[in-house]
């Protein structure tokens, strides 16, 4: 029975399908970081699902809406030489949801002065339309830092 499922597969590929693949997680999170550090507002907002929550390190409320996204996001592109540098990432993925944490840090200069803010970070993304679409996003500055 073995042998004529081997050659069922090698010889009629109708029963060899491959796998849908996967967009890659990781370049989601390189998505995220280059259109902030090009300052590209819209195109940062357009990363979030209609239905996303974001908890973020320099906000007091959660931000609930692609109108709150764009309002917060002006600001953060607005800061000189904005720059991003992502230090650790652990990828789970679950079907069509994704989970992505770790650490990055936020540089910038304010004033002339160089700005270095570290922070975790969890991104959970949903897979729609063959892309990954952040639902929610969490961010803290990393504790004595």
């Amino acid at each position: 029975m073995k042998k004529l499922l081997v050659l069922l597969l090698c010889f009629c590929p109708a029963f060899a399908q491959a796998a849908p693949k996967t967009p890659d997680v990781k370049a989601a999170l390189t998505e995220w970081v280059d259109a902030i550090e090009v300052g590209d507002v819209e195109k940062v907002v357009s990363l979030y699902d209609r239905d996303s929550t974001m908890l973020s390190a320099f906000a007091i409320d959660p931000i609930t809406s692609h109108k709150g996204l764009r309002e917060y996001y002006k600001k953060v592109v607005n800061e000189p030489e904005i720059d991003i540098t992502v230090t650790a990432q652990d990828v789970r993925i679950f079907d069509n949801v994704a989970v992505n944490t770790g650490l990055y840090t936020f540089h910038w200069v304010q004033d002339g002065e160089a700005m270095d803010i570290p922070a975790r970070f969890s991104f959970v993304y949903v897979l729609k339309n063959g892309k990954w679409s952040i639902i929610s996003h969490h961010s803290s500055r990393v504790p004595g830092k």
